[in-house]
């Protein structure tokens, strides 16, 4: 089973947060996962996105292989 998350937002580090928690919970429930986050260059009110990968199976690499 495999669970892709993209996050998004402006401003703060909810996004990074919300993300984090996602992984630190699918790590609870004895799966494998994956976090990238993005920023960009703006110092204040810029946007943020993560990415997180939860899968029951090793995880080589933060994006999800095209089939």
């Amino acid at each position: 089973m495999v669970k892709s998350f993209f996050l998004s937002g402006i401003g703060g580090q909810g996004i990074q947060l919300l993300g984090k928690i996602l992984l630190y919970a699918a790590n609870e429930v004895g799966m494998n996962g994956s976090y990238f986050p993005t920023y960009t260059g703006t110092r204040r009110g810029g946007y943020s996105f993560c990415r997180v990968l939860c899968t029951e199976e090793r995880v080589g690499s933060p994006e999800l292989p095209t089939y």
